[in-house]
């Protein structure tokens, strides 16, 4: 099943026999910061920040089927390329639709509407309690491998979004040295099989009332078993220990319209 899972993705994106009408659309952003530490009596200098390729690619005519690919390159002790997203959609009908691959967690509003580029985010930087799940304050599964859907309802009312995520559970990675200390690392989202047959469920549902334009009221999600994976510096063996029963709501409110932006 995986092998075949990974041969569909690699035609959706470098076959020239699916559909050559249909080119892939590729993006790039990088940003530069400036970091003043006179006061705290460091040097300041410049400094690159993330650089971020994206790319979609429609598959067939009709628009039923596309893919999504987002690579990024970061300096975190050295340059790192990692894959932040990868998924493959097929359209079932107007309004819903179903996705297989790695995409962001449906957990609460940031982590669903901004994105890793600089420019595709409100504020500079990330909020520290939403970092990624590979930066030093990452708490929360921001990523999820598995399987997707998406609807979208008019009720005349108000304009509804759901999602609903199956998909690997979390794991925390983890090393212990030669006296026995445990240093904990960050969470795995497991791109490549499952320490266990549990997995985890995430929803969301947004509300978006007819009545005031550019308003929106959500609530997600998570329900997901976390495990750790402890390797031994020593002997390289690696260890799977269940650690608990995750349960993470969230509530948001947000009010986007003409460049004002507020969020609870």
């Amino acid at each position: 099943m995986r092998k075949l899972f990974l041969f569909l993705i690699a035609i959706c994106f470098f076959s020239p026999f699916v559909t050559p009408v249909w080119a892939v659309d590729l993006h790039a952003f990088g940003d530069i910061t400036y970091e003043d530490n006179d006061t705290t009596g460091g040097t300041s200098g410049f400094g690159l920040g993330q650089l971020d390729f994206w790319a979609t690619h429609r598959i067939d005519e009709e628009g039923k089927m596309k893919a999504f690919l987002e690579i990024v390159v970061e300096n975190a002790d050295g340059w790192v390329i990692d894959l932040e997203r990868l998924w493959v959609e097929y359209t079932l009908r107007s309004n819903i639709a179903i996705r297989g691959g790695r995409f962001h967690t449906s957990l609460g509003y940031w982590n669903r509407e901004y994105h890793h580029g600089a420019h595709m985010q409100l504020t500079t930087f990330r909020p520290l309690f939403l970092d990624f799940e590979d930066g030093d304050f990452g708490i929360f599964p921001s990523h999820s491998v598995g399987l997707m859907g998406v609807a979208d309802f008019d009720t005349g009312a108000g304009f509804w979004h759901y999602e609903l995520q199956y998909g690997n559970g979390s794991t925390f990675l983890s090393t212990e040295d030669r006296a026995g200390n445990i240093t904990p690392g960050e969470i795995d989202p497991k791109n490549v099989g499952d320490v266990d047959d549990g997995k985890g469920i995430a929803m969301r549902l947004k509300f978006f009332p007819s009545m005031v334009e550019g308003l929106g009221f959500g609530v997600s999600g998570v329900f997901n078993k976390v495990n750790e994976e402890r390797t031994n510096d020593l002997t390289g063996d690696t260890d799977v220990f269940t650690l608990s029963d995750q349960r993470i709501t969230a509530f948001d409110v947000s009010y986007v319209e003409n460049n004002f932006d507020l969020i609870f």
